[in-house]
């Protein structure tokens, strides 16, 4: 209980405001020991779906837009700043892995081994240069050990646009699961379901946490506690940015009965301020439990296999008699 409470408190240390203490090959692969050449064109086939759809969405929107003037245009709605996030992210990731699959195309296709690691991290790389970043249970402070010879320490860093990516990251996962809650939860049981749900509803409330979850749930990209910081900061910008338009004489609502400043201000008030100061976060440690129980199930995962290595590598051993 006391290691828990000390790995809870160190989430809270400033330095994990910011993008570091992470080996670039953790951003590369599945969080499992599958090929990692396959992550890369799982990137890309996210990121090409992702960017089809703002396209095709955005179009539908701004012809709805011409025939409803009660309607705002594209750019006003906070479910269109999340897909525009979750698509921003996702292609610049996809160009991250892409580039670092075309500089070591032969390493791309190897299978990681169960029992090594191919993301460590910084405050772990002291010392420490491996010709492939290998996965690894327990790793020397000074040295590894990586076939069959060792090799010179230098230090890796994460590169800018991992930094980047990781904050995407964060922000278009809390953007999504926050829009998705709050269209099936406020806004659905109040409209008409005749027609049933547009394919355009489907993609930004719906088929975005989808994609994120899977993220989640494959993907290698940690999360921390303090990144919910700037998930806020979105959503008070985003409130200001409804404010100013408000300011600016466009009276009409933005989401009926959640964001109405003409007509009801101190519902719009007391209703944005407990989702961005309250729900944000929560979403936000929500993923956090979700990314410490895959880390626990990857690593049994990994100890389990690499004990079937073992066992495998100890039978094909030549036995010597005396």
């Amino acid at each position: 209980m006391s290691s828990c409470c000390q790995h809870v408190r160190r989430e809270f240390e400033l330095r994990n405001l910011g993008f570091g203490g992470v080996h670039p090959n953790q951003f590369t692969r599945f969080h499992f020991p599958w090929p990692p050449f396959l992550y890369a064109v799982y990137r890309v086939v996210l990121a090409l779906y992702a960017l089809f759809w703002l396209l095709v969405t955005c179009m539908e929107f701004t012809a709805l837009t011409a025939h409803q003037e009660l309607i705002h245009v594209w750019p006003v709605y906070l479910s269109h700043w999340a897909y525009l996030i979750l698509t921003l992210y996702l292609l610049l990731y996809a160009l991250a892995v892409s580039f670092h699959v075309c500089r070591q195309p032969k390493f791309y296709w190897r299978v990681p081994s169960s029992d090594t690691e191919t993301d460590v991290p910084q405050e772990r790389m002291d010392g420490i240069i491996l010709s492939e970043v290998m996965r690894s249970e327990e790793v020397c402070s000074e040295f590894k050990n990586t076939e069959n010879h060792l090799v010179p320490s230098r230090r890796k860093t994460l590169q800018w646009y991992f930094k980047i990516t990781w904050a995407l990251y964060g922000l278009a996962s809390n953007a999504a699961l926050m829009v998705m809650l709050v269209f099936f939860v406020f806004l659905w049981p109040r409209l008409s379901h005749q027609e049933g749900i547009s394919n355009m509803n489907l993609q930004t409330h719906a088929i975005n946490v989808v994609i994120i979850g899977l993220d989640h749930v494959l993907g290698p990209i940690p999360v921390r506690l303090l990144h919910a910081i700037y998930s806020v900061v979105l959503g008070l910008l985003y409130l200001l940015f409804t404010l100013v338009l408000f300011w600016t004489g466009d009276s009409r609502p933005i989401y009926l009965f959640i964001l109405d400043w003409a007509n009801d201000w101190q519902t719009s008030l007391v209703t944005s301020a407990l989702l961005t100061l309250l729900g944000v976060p929560l979403i936000h440690t929500f993923f956090f439990f979700m990314y410490k129980v895959k880390e626990c199930i990857s690593d049994r995962v990994k100890h389990v296999l690499a004990e079937k290595e073992r066992r495998e590598q100890f039978r094909k051993e030549p036995v010597t008699v005396l």
